[in-house]
Formats: C-alpha cells, sequence, structure tokens
C-alpha cells in the first residue's frame, strides 16, 4: 500500500469543501528534534508578525516532532515529507511509521500515515472566507458527522470513523489525519495530543 491511495481521502475532501462553496453562491521535511521543531516554528511566527488567514509561510511540517508522534502513537515514526496530494489552498506533511515500512499484515490496526494539513480555501474562493472561523464554520457544515472535541484550540471537531480531527486557533486552521489504523474513538487521544502539540506551534 502507497502513500497515495492510503491518504486520498485528504484532497478529496478538499475538493469537496471547494465544490459545495462553489454551489452554494515548499520544501518541507519533519525535524527529528523537538527543541529544532519548536524553534523553527517560533522563528516563523515572530517573523510573520500579524496573522493573515490562510498564512501561506506556516509549514505544517514543522508542527509535530518524529518525537512526539512516536509517543502518542506508540510507534517509531519516520521524518516528515510534503504530502503532494492535498488540494488548492491546503499544505500537508506525512510521516509513516514502521507499519507503513513493513507493508501487508502489519498494516492491520496500525496507523500507517499520519497526515498534518493547514488548512485553507481555494484561491478562487478565498474572498468568501476571509477569515479562518468562516472558513472552519462552512467546512464543518460538509463533514461527515462532526463531533465536537473540548480542550483543542480555539474548537474543534472529529470527524469519519474518528481518525480525523479539524482545529481552528485564532487565524489558523490545521487537519489531522490517521491513515490506517482503528478508526475508531480509540484514536481521539493522540489525536487530540498531537493537534494541541501542532496547535502550540502556531
Amino acid at each position: 500500500m502507497r502513500a497515495r491511495s492510503m491518504t486520498r481521502s485528504v484532497p478529496l475532501l478538499t475538493a469537496l469543501v471547494v465544490a459545495a462553496a462553489g454551489c452554494g453562491g515548499g520544501a518541507a521535511h519533519g525535524s527529528s528534534g523537538t527543541d529544532t521543531a519548536a524553534s523553527a516554528a517560533q522563528s516563523a511566527s515572530a517573523s510573520r508578525g500579524p496573522s493573515s488567514f490562510p498564512d501561506a509561510s506556516l509549514d505544517p511540517c514543522s508542527l509535530l516532532t518524529v518525537e512526539e508522534l512516536g509517543a502518542a502513537l506508540g510507534t517509531k515514526v519516520n521524518p516528515g515529507k510534503a504530502d503532494e496530494h492535498t488540494g488548492e489552498g491546503s499544505r500537508g506533511c506525512n510521516w509513516t511509521t514502521e507499519a507503513y515500512d513493513a507493508g501487508g499484515s502489519a498494516l492491520v490496526g496500525h496507523v500507517g500515515i499520519v497526515t498534518l494539513a493547514v488548512e485553507g480555501p481555494n484561491p478562487a474562493l478565498a474572498s468568501r472566507f476571509p477569515t479562518a472561523r468562516s472558513f472552519f464554520d462552512f467546512t464543518r457544515t460538509i463533514l461527515q458527522n462532526p463531533q465536537p472535541v473540548s480542550g483543542v484550540g480555539d474548537e474543534a471537531v472529529l470527524t469519519g470513523k474518528g481518525h480525523d480531527m479539524w482545529a481552528r486557533k485564532g487565524n489558523v486552521v490545521l487537519r489531522l489525519f490517521f491513515s490506517g489504523g482503528l478508526g475508531d474513538m480509540s484514536e481521539l487521544k493522540p489525536l487530540t495530543q498531537l493537534m494541541t502539540e501542532a496547535l502550540s506551534r502556531t
């Protein structure tokens, strides 16, 4: 199984956001050290000044470390790489696990890929969603059975079968998605932990 097929729902959902909105009216590499990722994110934040939406300078691969991912998932995680399959307006980063490296039956019941995306509208629709709040509010209306998650950013929802979280903090919207795994509520704890850590660096 390859990364493209396992993460197919990420660009498809982005396309759905674009389609629904229309009907209604980079180099990036993961850091192997927590301090490195944190300092890089802080430096980027300081240089950006007041946050705009979407923030083109925010690198999703700088928002989580392999140590944080490994601790949350209980497995070895490889450095992040830019996701080439996110839709327009979004920038993603993929981290693969040792289960993904092994392939086959090793992926049964285990997360193979973690995708973190900095989300925003398609540029053609940017005028309809000038803020992260307006974009998040609209996106929530087309997600599959979104369930509120307390204590994560300013607002967050869990969608799909429990392996897909969207969150907003200020003028930033992030999406964290597990490919593989059990796809149930047992993944809420690692999703919440990792999303909170990623948002802390925005």
